[in-house]
């Protein structure tokens, strides 16, 4: 991990040409929040690819079963704690993805969520529909949305765009574009972009 003035590779985690993931953190006050997300999701899914199976959290859906994406972070990026005056990210336990999960369940560090696959206002989650082999996600508004088709070459590939807005004062974050051809991040600072910004930089809409 990097704590870096000025990013060379962008913000947030990347491999190197060997496979190895490395983090470049933005240096500022908050940089140590940032800074335990990053490491946490290098700890669990360095690919960005981990996947786990459970119904459909859309309540147009008929709960079908899914395949959400494995980001430590973003169903509870609105929480954070410290240890010695030092601010960390909140982060959620495997039990997350379990809707058969046992009573009294811990679903995250710091016990704010209160059953699996909750997903507080100011954050989101997002998942894959075998079933439309698109990206699905559940934005920080409430609002559910999902990838549109996009015509390659190679074929028809789904696009998936997610947002990373900051806990508290913490203003800043990353768009991801995840494809078969791997994930391409974005980072913002200041206001978090739109749905229109996510259309113009990803391919993300409605179908």
């Amino acid at each position: 991990m990097r704590i870096m003035d000025q990013s060379q590779a962008g913000l947030g985690v990347h491999q190197d040409n060997n496979g190895k993931p490395f983090a470049e953190i933005q240096a500022g006050t908050d940089w140590s929040i940032t800074a335990s997300r990053e490491m946490l999701e290098m700890l669990v899914d360095s690919l960005g690819k981990k996947l786990m199976s459970d119904k459909d959290i859309d309540p147009a859906s008929d709960g079908h079963q899914v395949q959400y994406l494995v980001e430590v972070g973003d169903p509870v990026e609105v929480f954070a704690y410290q240890i010695n005056g030092v601010s960390l990210w909140d982060f959620i336990t495997p039990e997350f993805y379990d809707l058969n999960a046992a009573p009294r369940t811990s679903y995250d560090f710091l016990n704010q969520l209160q059953s699996a696959l909750e997903v507080p206002a100011g954050c989101y989650i997002s998942w894959l529909d075998p079933q439309d082999g698109r990206w699905h996600q559940k934005q920080a508004d409430g609002s559910f949305i999902t990838a549109r088709l996009r015509r390659t070459s190679g074929g028809i590939r789904a696009m998936n765009a997610t947002q990373h807005s900051a806990p508290r004062k913490m203003r800043a974050g990353a768009i991801c574009c995840r494809s078969g051809a791997g994930t391409t991040r974005f980072r913002f600072r200041g206001r978090p972009p739109g749905k229109a910004e996510f259309a113009s930089r990803c391919g993300q809409g409605r179908p």
